[in-house]
């Protein structure tokens, strides 16, 4: 028998978009951001047009690598936040 992953508890930065997203075995940290970034509708670019790459961060503060197995790095009903990369320059 496998064992359901829990929800995971999913919002931008701000804290005003959330929502929550039932990982798979084998999901990755970038499923994660890629499948909420959309759900929550967070802006894929910038206004200059270039693509908007999001990193998550559990509410522990801890940066989560986008190759991370969810499962690994998540456990319970953990809230992740998603946050733009800024690149300054």
């Amino acid at each position: 028998m496998t064992a359901t992953i829990p929800k995971i508890k999913v919002s931008d930065v701000t804290g005003l978009r959330s929502g929550s997203w039932q990982p798979k075995p084998g999901d990755s940290v970038l499923a994660l951001i890629d499948e909420m970034a959309e759900e929550l509708g967070l802006a894929s670019t910038d206004a200059n047009g270039q693509p908007v790459v999001y990193s998550a961060r559990r509410e522990d503060g801890m940066m989560l690598a986008a190759s991370e197995l969810v499962d690994d790095v998540l456990s319970g009903e953990q809230a992740v936040y998603l946050e733009p990369d800024i690149n300054a320059g």
